[in-house]
């Protein structure tokens, strides 16, 4: 997903005139903190100065809306469905409700049927395997962009010319010319997680627990005390 998310945060940049872009983030998982910096990376490769100001659903309504209602975010990245005003939210990339209506630039879907393809022809064809004997075992699935489960789609009105570089990044991502977790990449901290011309490891990309510098806000505590969702 943070393939995806990647090139979200690329058009994000493109886009954001004040280079202030609020995120709405589920639950603190390593694969949420994945999403989030691939995102504030592909923002700050197209506009160098971009802040990715988080809020956390579990942080309750209250805590969210006062990253959300910022006027100076002019887009916010919707990682699930969202309750306002204006309605129901589908999750997507949205340009700020400073106009009379909020429109939806971008958003990430799941190719489910594919995925089920796959897993069944390689039930059939023997390349699926259960290799544990005695006790039932979780299976990771790796498969981003390249594999056609994981999508893209956006209104190209609202890009036009730059639909072409989006289109181009987005081919470079599929096939792994463009590494959205390449170095030089600090954290909050200021502190050298990747050198420039290195890039993470898959261990590393799965178990993220830190921010970029790039973005704005601190992990919740995911085990403290009652969870509060703002979607429905």
């Amino acid at each position: 997903m943070y393939e995806a998310q990647f090139v979200e945060g690329l058009i994000a940049g493109l886009l954001s005139r004040s280079g202030k872009i609020g995120y709405l983030a589920d639950f603190p998982n390593a694969g949420m903190i994945s999403c989030i910096n691939a995102f504030a990376q592909g923002a700050s490769m197209t506009c160098p100065d971009a802040k990715v100001y988080v809020a956390w659903s579990i942080s309750g309504r209250e805590q969210v809306d006062k990253v959300l209602l910022d006027p100076a975010l002019d887009l916010i990245e919707y990682q699930q469905d969202f309750e306002k005003e204006v309605g129901r939210l589908p999750s997507g990339l949205y340009f700020t409700a400073q106009q009379e209506k909020e429109y939806r630039i971008s958003s990430t879907y799941w190719n489910w049927t594919l995925f089920y393809e796959k897993m069944i022809r390689g039930l059939l064809n023997g390349t699926f395997k259960n290799t544990s004997t005695s006790h039932a075992k979780a299976v990771t699935y790796w498969w981003g962009l390249s594999s056609g489960i994981v999508n893209i789609e956006y209104d190209t009105k609202y890009l036009g010319r730059s639909d072409r570089l989006i289109r181009f990044m987005e081919q470079e991502t599929i096939s792994g010319d463009l590494d959205p977790f390449q170095g030089p990449l600090r954290d909050q901290t200021g502190k050298l997680i990747c050198p420039e011309g290195d890039s993470l490891t898959t261990e590393q990309r799965t178990h993220m627990e830190w921010l970029l510098d790039s973005v704005v806000g601190e992990k919740p505590d995911k085990d403290a005390g009652r969870i509060h969702y703002v979607s429905r």
